[in-house]
């Protein structure tokens, strides 16, 4: 049976959370609690779900029989497991992993590739590429990469509403937000390179000409131009 919850089309899960209790948890990917990587941490869980289909009180491994449970996600100890997979990596290589996570898309992956952000990176703090490429093996160990333009599972973010048009701004917002760091950190060579600059204002015209395509299109209600080109039509 699909169930509604009245606000459209989106399905909701046929179980609810009823009872919580303290319980020890056991995890696969470590995380990083006090400072300390650990698989086990003491963790409220679901013990009790109501079956809005009958109305009575389940217990969460009869619930998990069911076709129509939703398994539960634990938003707080993925977040907990990427910082320790963040913090098992050396300053230098930790420090280039947090500037390409800046760039993280809906797409399960990064915006550009993995081979154009070393390159960013590297005018960025004055360094030869090749240098920053060494550190990939490592991002790999971590789990923080999976391939060239792929992130790791952990750090996979999916935006199954999104618009073709909106996965289309990533290129210039990426570009916008390195024009952005470049300024921050005033690195001469990320934006004194007139072709650099030329390829910015391409971009960032394109990005302009998309956000104001999409503000007339939904006829102003999209108030400001960060929000226009998420809104729907």
């Amino acid at each position: 049976m699909n169930y509604k919850t009245g606000c459209g089309d989106e399905p909701r899960p046929r179980f609810i959370p009823a009872t919580l209790a303290p319980q020890l948890r056991t995890v696969t990917t470590p995380l990083k609690i006090k400072s300390e990587a650990r698989t086990k941490y003491h963790a409220s869980v679901i013990t009790e779900y109501v079956d809005i289909d009958t109305g009575e009180i389940v217990s969460a491994a009869e619930a998990k029989k069911h076709k129509g449970f939703w398994p539960e996600i634990h938003v707080s100890e993925r977040s907990l497991q990427r910082q320790a997979a963040v913090a098992s990596l050396r300053k230098e290589v930790r420090d280039f992993a947090l500037f390409v996570l800046q760039f993280t898309n809906q797409r399960r992956g990064i915006t550009p590739g993995v081979s154009i952000l070393t390159r960013w990176y590297a005018k960025l703090h004055n360094r030869q590429a090749q240098h920053i490429r060494r550190y990939l093996p490592k991002l790999m160990e971590a789990g923080i990469l999976a391939g060239e333009s792929l992130l790791g599972p952990l750090f996979q973010s999916a935006g199954k509403h999104l618009t073709a048009k909106a996965h289309l701004s990533k290129d210039s917002i990426a570009a916008l937000r390195l024009l952005t760091l470049a300024i921050k950190q005033q690195q001469p060579s990320c934006i004194q390179s007139p072709q650099w600059l030329a390829n910015v204002e391409t971009r960032m015209n394109q990005l302009l000409d998309r956000i104001m395509e999409r503000v007339r299109a939904t006829k102003g209600i999209c108030k400001d131009w960060a929000s226009a080109y998420q809104c729907d039509e």
